[in-house]
Protein backbone atom coordinates (compact mmCIF):
# COMPACT_ATOMS: atom_id res chain seq x y z
CA UNK A 1 0.00 0.00 0.00
CA UNK A 2 1.73 3.04 -0.93
CA UNK A 3 0.12 7.02 -0.52
CA UNK A 4 -2.68 8.34 1.58
CA UNK A 5 -5.47 6.13 1.49
CA UNK A 6 -8.91 7.58 0.86
CA UNK A 7 -10.08 6.30 3.67
CA UNK A 8 -8.84 3.92 7.04
CA UNK A 9 -8.48 0.23 5.90
CA UNK A 10 -11.32 -1.83 7.16
CA UNK A 11 -10.04 -5.27 9.16
CA UNK A 12 -12.12 -6.58 11.59
CA UNK A 13 -12.26 -9.75 13.67
CA UNK A 14 -14.46 -12.51 12.31
CA UNK A 15 -13.59 -16.22 13.11
CA UNK A 16 -17.52 -16.13 14.61
CA UNK A 17 -19.34 -14.56 11.74
CA UNK A 18 -17.38 -16.43 9.16
CA UNK A 19 -18.06 -19.82 11.17
CA UNK A 20 -22.14 -19.07 11.50
CA UNK A 21 -21.86 -17.22 7.90
CA UNK A 22 -21.65 -20.44 6.07
CA UNK A 23 -23.34 -22.81 9.25
CA UNK A 24 -20.16 -24.60 10.04
CA UNK A 25 -19.92 -26.21 13.38
CA UNK A 26 -17.37 -24.74 15.80
CA UNK A 27 -15.88 -28.47 16.40
CA UNK A 28 -15.35 -28.62 12.68
CA UNK A 29 -14.34 -24.97 11.64
CA UNK A 30 -11.74 -24.28 14.75
CA UNK A 31 -9.82 -27.63 13.89
CA UNK A 32 -9.81 -27.47 10.15
CA UNK A 33 -7.31 -24.74 9.21
CA UNK A 34 -8.37 -25.59 5.53
CA UNK A 35 -12.01 -24.85 6.29
CA UNK A 36 -11.07 -21.42 8.52
CA UNK A 37 -8.61 -19.98 6.28
CA UNK A 38 -10.91 -20.42 2.95
CA UNK A 39 -14.04 -19.17 4.95
CA UNK A 40 -12.07 -16.04 5.73
CA UNK A 41 -11.13 -15.24 2.95
CA UNK A 42 -14.67 -15.68 0.96
CA UNK A 43 -16.17 -13.74 3.35
CA UNK A 44 -13.56 -10.30 3.44
CA UNK A 45 -13.75 -10.59 -0.42
CA UNK A 46 -17.70 -10.99 -0.20
CA UNK A 47 -18.21 -8.12 2.38
CA UNK A 48 -15.35 -5.83 0.48
CA UNK A 49 -13.31 -5.70 3.89
CA UNK A 50 -9.73 -3.95 3.09
CA UNK A 51 -7.49 -6.52 5.11
CA UNK A 52 -7.68 -9.81 5.40
CA UNK A 53 -7.11 -10.94 8.91
CA UNK A 54 -6.72 -15.15 9.57
CA UNK A 55 -7.57 -14.71 13.35
CA UNK A 56 -9.47 -17.83 15.53
CA UNK A 57 -9.83 -18.38 18.92
CA UNK A 58 -6.13 -18.03 20.25
CA UNK A 59 -7.68 -17.66 24.04
CA UNK A 60 -7.48 -20.84 24.75
CA UNK A 61 -5.03 -22.79 22.52
CA UNK A 62 -2.27 -22.42 25.06
CA UNK A 63 -4.53 -23.85 28.00
CA UNK A 64 -5.82 -26.49 25.85
CA UNK A 65 -1.56 -27.76 25.10
CA UNK A 66 -1.49 -27.87 28.38
CA UNK A 67 -4.05 -30.27 29.27
CA UNK A 68 -6.90 -27.38 29.87
CA UNK A 69 -10.27 -29.11 28.73
CA UNK A 70 -11.90 -27.41 26.14
CA UNK A 71 -15.68 -27.60 25.59
CA UNK A 72 -16.70 -27.21 21.78
CA UNK A 73 -20.35 -25.43 21.67
CA UNK A 74 -22.39 -25.79 18.30
CA UNK A 75 -21.99 -22.21 17.11
CA UNK A 76 -19.54 -20.44 18.72
CA UNK A 77 -15.62 -20.66 19.63
CA UNK A 78 -14.42 -23.46 22.69
CA UNK A 79 -13.93 -22.17 25.75
CA UNK A 80 -12.38 -23.61 28.33
CA UNK A 81 -14.04 -26.34 30.89
CA UNK A 82 -14.94 -23.66 33.69
CA UNK A 83 -16.18 -26.12 35.99
CA UNK A 84 -13.36 -28.21 35.19
CA UNK A 85 -9.98 -25.80 35.49
CA UNK A 86 -6.71 -26.91 34.99
CA UNK A 87 -4.78 -24.96 38.31
CA UNK A 88 -7.13 -24.74 40.97
CA UNK A 89 -4.38 -24.45 43.60
CA UNK A 90 -0.82 -23.42 44.68
CA UNK A 91 -0.45 -27.48 44.16
CA UNK A 92 -1.85 -27.94 40.96
CA UNK A 93 0.94 -26.05 39.17
CA UNK A 94 3.54 -28.49 40.32
CA UNK A 95 1.54 -31.08 37.52
CA UNK A 96 1.63 -29.17 34.71
CA UNK A 97 4.43 -30.47 32.13
CA UNK A 98 5.61 -28.80 28.91
CA UNK A 99 3.99 -30.67 26.17
CA UNK A 100 4.91 -31.96 22.76
CA UNK A 101 3.81 -28.45 20.76
CA UNK A 102 3.37 -30.15 17.52
CA UNK A 103 0.83 -32.53 18.93
CA UNK A 104 -0.71 -31.37 21.77
CA UNK A 105 -4.59 -30.16 21.48
CA UNK A 106 -4.71 -27.51 18.49
CA UNK A 107 -1.18 -26.08 19.44
CA UNK A 108 0.37 -27.25 16.04
CA UNK A 109 -2.34 -24.84 14.67
CA UNK A 110 -0.86 -21.98 16.76
CA UNK A 111 2.75 -22.34 15.72
CA UNK A 112 1.83 -22.36 12.12
CA UNK A 113 0.35 -19.38 12.98
CA UNK A 114 3.49 -18.23 14.42
CA UNK A 115 5.72 -19.23 11.48
CA UNK A 116 8.75 -17.07 10.94
CA UNK A 117 8.42 -15.09 13.73
CA UNK A 118 8.77 -17.64 17.10
CA UNK A 119 10.18 -20.58 16.26
CA UNK A 120 8.52 -23.84 18.38
CA UNK A 121 12.19 -23.30 20.28
CA UNK A 122 10.92 -19.96 21.94
CA UNK A 123 7.60 -21.14 22.61
CA UNK A 124 8.70 -24.13 24.72
CA UNK A 125 10.90 -21.56 26.12
CA UNK A 126 8.22 -19.14 27.18
CA UNK A 127 6.23 -21.82 28.36
CA UNK A 128 8.81 -23.33 30.96
CA UNK A 129 9.50 -19.98 32.03
CA UNK A 130 6.17 -19.58 32.83
CA UNK A 131 5.73 -22.55 34.40
CA UNK A 132 9.03 -21.99 36.48
CA UNK A 133 8.48 -18.57 38.00
CA UNK A 134 4.68 -17.70 37.38
CA UNK A 135 5.88 -14.99 34.74
CA UNK A 136 7.44 -14.47 31.49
Amino acid sequence: MQGVPDRVPVVVQMHEFAMNEIGAKANQFYTTPELLVTTTLEIQEKYGLDIPFLDYDVYNIQAEGIGQEIIYSEYSMPDVNRNKPLIRDQDDLKKIKTQDFHSAGRFALYLCNLGATMPAENVKAVFETVLTHGVY
